[in-house]
């Protein structure tokens, strides 16, 4: 960027770093830059994009051009694997830096730009909702293998009214409950001064009650599930199938 100066935005990828998004499944070979004017070439490890930025679709981070969050979520969209993009895109809205209006909006302008299958499942899938990696990937998963769309976040109440829990994934109709369980639950989000021990029973009691206060199923998925996409599908179809 000190080369460049402002002849340059950061792009692609490498503005997905410069916003502060998650890396997963991107390509961080190369450094992304899209000219202003002119451009579209590649070497030496970075990608030169040609120009056709609008206003709009830059910011300005430590004193250098990086494109816009919306503009970033498409460009990535656009080289990325789908699964990476939904990523991007749910991580992105889900902090306020854009939103899904805002991205269909950017997209219907786009009419030179390459379309793909990156964009076109982002379009269908990212949600602000997904809190992490493993909930926009989990929801890939279930639009891929055909199930039925559940509803993100959804919220539990005591008879009082007071709010028990939130959970991943619901689908109220086959009485069944999803969570995505990764490190982060039982590390970076313990309580101050609570063991992992802790940590894992606090979470099973937490469950107790949902099932208890419900009656519905709830199934748990981690990085292993999402790695056998038709057999985590397949489980997930035989619980919906029993409500039926």
């Amino acid at each position: 960027m000190r080369q460049y100066d402002d002849h340059v935005a950061l792009s692609h990828t490498s503005a997905v770093i410069q916003h502060g998004g998650p890396t997963w499944g991107l390509d961080l070979s190369s450094v992304h830059l899209t000219h202003v004017t002119g451009g579209g070439r590649k070497g030496a490890g970075v990608v030169h994009h040609h120009g056709a930025c609008r206003v709009q679709d830059l910011s300005r981070i430590d004193d250098h051009w990086v494109t816009s969050p919306t503009r970033t979520v498409l460009d990535t969209a656009s080289v990325a694997r789908p699964e990476a993009a939904v990523v991007v895109a749910s991580d992105f809205m889900h902090r306020g830096l854009t939103s899904m209006p805002e991205i269909l909006q950017l997209e219907g302008a786009r009419q030179l730009w390459p379309n793909s299958l990156g964009v076109n499942v982002m379009l269908h899938v990212a949600d602000g909702r997904f809190e992490s990696v493993g909930e926009s990937r989990a929801a890939c998963l279930m639009w891929a293998q055909g199930l039925p769309t559940p509803i993100p976040q959804w919220e539990i109440y005591l008879p009082d009214g007071r709010l028990l829990a939130r959970v991943d994934f619901a689908w109220p109709e086959g009485r069944l409950l999803c969570e995505f369980d990764g490190r982060i639950k039982y590390t970076a989000l313990r309580r101050p001064n609570e063991s992992i021990e802790q940590a894992v029973l606090r979470e099973k009691r937490r469950e107790e009650a949902i099932l208890e206060l419900t009656g519905w199923r709830i199934i748990r998925l981690t990085w292993e599930d999402l790695a056998q996409p038709a057999v985590t599908a397949a489980r997930i179809r035989r619980l919906l199938e029993r409500a039926a």
